[in-house]
């Protein structure tokens, strides 16, 4: 296993310190997501996020030959939180340690078994039409639109009207979190950071794709965790309360 340290922080990573100071982390892809796991274990964590990345294995290597030690000394960091809000935790961590490795080594093997079956690789024609799918649906929303004189909910061109621009919001959300999250042509990453974040994010929808990466990567680093995972502050369109959320 292999930790990660950013700074004077660090991670583990398949049996060694791994060091990441300030220039790794401003060429880090995945953003400050690497920092969810300083001075922890983070073996699994980094296969999952880096499978069949021969240049993040290369970094990894690097960095474990420029650690400067493999004992360091790791206090443990308490971070302020706000009282009642990001002190509260959704569920208690009462497993043992001999359980939750177990656990652990439970699902590397799985991951790994499905990755032997080809159950993770993505067909670039399916999201190559589906993609298209949402171009022509867009198409006809603006088409659609152009003809409304007199917008009403009651006017069948305008239920026809929303109809398609409901079908492309409920459908280009999935699209993007999964080739935003470089899943469909991850052997073709600079045709991908094209078609998959600039195209389906920037240009469909309107937002930095990198701003949603940054996000998102730290949701699936850090999921659930208050005060970390970005997806549960929703405000102001959603409210979530921690307490509510408290098992």
């Amino acid at each position: 296993m292999s930790s990660l340290v950013v700074g004077s922080r660090e991670s583990f990573v398949d049996g060694k310190w791994v060091f990441v100071d300030d220039e790794v982390l401003r060429a880090h892809p995945g953003g400050s997501a690497i920092t969810t796991y300083r001075n922890k274990e983070a073996s699994t964590i980094f296969h999952t996020f880096h499978a069949g990345s021969k240049r993040a294995y290369q970094w990894l290597h690097e960095l474990k030959e420029k650690c400067p030690t493999q004992n360091p000394d790791i206090k443990e960091e308490k971070e302020e939180m706000l009282p009642g809000y990001e002190d509260v935790n959704m569920g208690s961590f009462d497993i043992p340690v001999e359980k939750a490795a177990e656990i652990a080594k439970n699902f590397d093997h799985m991951r790994i078994q499905v990755r032997r079956q080809g159950l993770m690789e993505g067909s670039a024609l399916f999201y190559l039409r589906k993609v298209c799918e949402k171009c022509i649906i867009i198409c006809i929303f603006f088409k659609t639109l152009s003809t409304l004189i007199f917008p009403s909910f009651f006017n069948i061109i305008a239920v026809n009207h929303f109809i398609h621009l409901y079908i492309f919001c409920n459908e280009i959300s999935f699209i993007t979190n999964i080739e935003c999250l470089f899943t469909v042509l991850y052997k073709l990453i600079l045709i991908e950071i094209f078609y998959s974040s600039y195209f389906v994010g920037n240009f469909l929808q309107g937002f930095s794709s990198g701003g949603w990466k940054e996000q998102h990567n730290i949701h699936h680093a850090a999921t659930n965790v208050v005060g970390r995972d970005g997806d549960l502050d929703l405000m102001p369109f959603w409210a979530t309360v921690v307490q509510d959320l408290k098992v």
